[in-house]
């Protein structure tokens, strides 16, 4: 079963690598087209660079937090309770800042 915390944390990863995804074929589908120039080429680097760069960095802590609660899940209950709670309170300490990511 999984807590709240680790099923946002789940789903706003999913939603970055699906956005980087269509970005790179959306800018793929350009290239092939001829249709290629500066601005695709900026939001492609700036794309790939928030999943690769900004985002590992700013969720170390919350990926630590879920591959903990992963194996406590099984192993720990109790630990993984509480696990997730601290997971969910580096969510929302980060929550502005991956609403911003997210935007751009």
């Amino acid at each position: 079963m999984a807590y709240p915390p680790v099923a946002r944390l789940d789903e706003y990863l999913a939603a970055v690598t699906i956005a980087h995804e269509a970005i790179w074929e959306l800018r793929s589908a350009a290239i092939v087209l001829g249709l290629d120039d500066a601005r695709g080429d900026r939001l492609l680097r700036e794309a790939a660079d928030l999943v690769a760069s900004e985002l590992p960095g700013l969720l170390r802590e919350a990926r630590r937090l879920r591959a903990t609660w992963g194996d406590q899940e099984v192993l720990d209950p109790a630990a993984a309770t509480e696990t997730a709670r601290l997971l969910g309170d580096e969510l929302d300490r980060h929550k502005s800042a991956m609403l911003g990511l997210r935007a751009r």
